[in-house]
């Protein structure tokens, strides 16, 4: 009897695990698949992005392969980001929320045996920095498209006052209206947070935050005019090269880089 009543309380518990982890994504494929990968989407967005997720799955073998499209705090609740303005220190929260999420479905599959990969694009890549930055380099393979290590000063400020900087020629940061940017909220609250959202990111001197990290299972994807987040700088590039990352560089901006590259690099990721 006793043997029974934990056989049964184990049991009752992993399915529990399961369902709470699985409220956290999108799901796409084989579960049973022995690779998974973890995708940090762009944006950032208040709410996933099925159709940015389907255009990633399409090209995918999902006979192979379990993907998942990872909640992030705004994604879980947009209401608190679309109807007021937060401050700084809220969307800084907010980021570290949506780091705990993607480190929880990480450790979740890895704790169950999976081969795991790591694709953060946009925002979602600097989210996927931040995991490496906090947890360490845990996953299998982590590739990250059009983030940036080291961010303008000038150019994250605006940003975390709730406005948007484009950068000229991947390069010099101006300041241009929010409504160029555009987030898709549907209200001008919600824009100005998803500013403040990226702010809170862009913030981090991941040159710093990397610094004993091993990165030769890292591809990070960069536009050369990226008009976003700009470029690479040169002392970017030779911090990930040094660590062992794979660096991959497209011609244009951000939108060309994320769609000359993320599928070459992902394939590569995954095999």
């Amino acid at each position: 009897m006793p043997v029974s009543t934990t056989v049964a309380t184990t049991t009752s518990t992993l399915v529990d695990e399961d369902a709470a982890v699985a409220s956290l994504y999108q799901a796409a494929g084989n579960r049973n698949a022995e690779t998974v990968l973890v995708f940090a989407q762009g944006g950032p967005a208040a709410g996933l992005d099925t159709t940015g997720f389907g255009l990633l799955t399409d090209g995918l073998d999902l006979n192979a392969l379990y993907a998942l499209n990872v909640h992030q705090a705004q994604t879980l609740d947009p209401g608190a980001f679309t109807t007021s303005d937060i401050d700084f220190d809220a969307a800084m929260a907010a980021d570290d929320e949506s780091v705990g999420i993607l480190g929880d479905v990480v450790a979740h599959f890895q704790a169950r045996g999976k081969r795991v990969v790591v694709l953060g694009i946009s925002y979602g890549g600097f989210l996927v920095q931040d995991l490496l930055a906090t947890q360490g380099n845990v996953a299998d393979a982590y590739v990250i498209v059009v983030g940036r290590l080291d961010v303008p000063e000038d150019a994250w400020r605006i940003f975390a006052d709730g406005g948007a900087v484009e950068f000229i020629d991947g390069v010099e940061p101006v300041e241009v209206p929010i409504e160029t940017f555009g987030y898709g909220t549907g209200t001008p609250e919600g824009e100005r947070n998803m500013s403040r959202v990226l702010a809170g990111v862009m913030s981090k001197r991941y040159t710093q935050l990397w610094a004993d990290l091993d990165l030769a299972n890292v591809t990070f994807v960069y536009g050369d005019a990226d008009e976003q987040v700009g470029r690479l700088t040169d002392d970017e590039i030779a911090f990930l090269e040094a660590g062992g990352a794979q660096v991959l560089r497209a011609a244009g901006g951000h939108v060309d880089a994320i769609f000359a590259q993320t599928g070459p690099a992902l394939a590569a990721a995954l095999e």
